[in-house]
């Protein structure tokens, strides 16, 4: 049960993040949320605000060490322990890896990888101490499957995916539940907040963030090792196991053809 528990939400002001907080809310949690924009973090909270539970808004950049310590401080003053790290806040890039930068490349990782790393050492020792908790890594299917021009964060998502792994691992025993969401496309601003991008909308067959924001929620109460969000996303997956070069070749030619459109496009402006 969710009712009366202590969760950490990072990426917190839209998307996912937004609607999972929502859906927390009328489930009776305390949700701290954190993200950049404090506007948005208050509005949030004061629309919540008729809901149980508590909300606390704290503005955290989680590229920055200081932030997530802040953050962590910030949420046992106000509550004295953590019960559900949620670390859904995410970057993207979309660009070859040929043509991507170092400078791209790592802060991808401070957000996607180090952020979700460092927020889930810090939250280890506090739920050791109170008995136990749950970490959920939100994740992607592309950490599953690799595809193209968007390497650098599959990667991230891949080193995400392995750090979820690790855990289950040495956790064993702990009453420390580590859940990984793999959410494929979604209906949100995502895209067109990438560190570089051709397009500003998700593609057409992208899920509403409610429905992902579901997941997880479901997730935490059944204390879930690992959710896709819908059964094509798993079959996807799992297919390009099954057949790697035919999962290659379809992808290196979707690649080649949306390389053309977009030099065609550059050629007509």
């Amino acid at each position: 049960m969710i009712e009366d528990k202590v969760v950490l939400l990072t990426g917190a002001s839209e998307g996912i993040g937004e609607e999972t907080a929502r859906l927390l809310a009328t489930r009776g949690a305390s949700v701290i949320l954190a993200s950049r924009s404090q506007e948005r973090l208050e509005a949030l909270a004061r629309s919540l605000a008729h809901l149980p539970g508590e909300r606390l808004a704290v503005p955290t950049d989680v590229s920055v060490a200081s932030h997530r310590e802040a953050l962590i401080a910030a949420t046992m003053e106000q509550f004295g322990r953590v019960d559900v790290l949620i670390n859904n806040a995410g970057v993207g890039l979309d660009a070859p890896v040929e043509e991507s930068t170092l400078d791209e490349a790592r802060y991808l990782f401070e957000v996607n990888f180090f952020a979700p790393l460092h927020l889930t050492q810090l939250v280890l020792p506090l739920m050791r101490a109170q008995g136990g908790g749950q970490v959920v890594q939100v994740s992607s299917i592309v950490g599953m499957r690799a595809t193209a021009n968007i390497g650098l964060y599959c990667a991230s998502k891949y080193a995400l995916n392995g750090l979820a792994d690790t855990l289950r691992v040495e956790l064993e025993g702990s009453n420390i539940q580590v859940t990984s969401i793999y959410p494929g496309v979604t209906r949100t601003s995502f895209v067109a907040n990438q560190l570089r991008t051709a397009r500003n909308k998700p593609a057409a067959i992208a899920v509403p963030p409610e429905r992902v924001a579901q997941v997880i929620v479901d997730s935490i109460e059944r204390g879930s090792r690992a959710r896709y969000v819908t059964w094509s996303d798993f079959f996807l997956v799992n297919l390009a196991r099954v057949l790697p070069g035919l999962a290659e070749w379809a992808l290196a030619k979707g690649f080649r053809w949306r390389r053309r459109a977009i030099t065609q496009n550059l050629t007509k402006k």
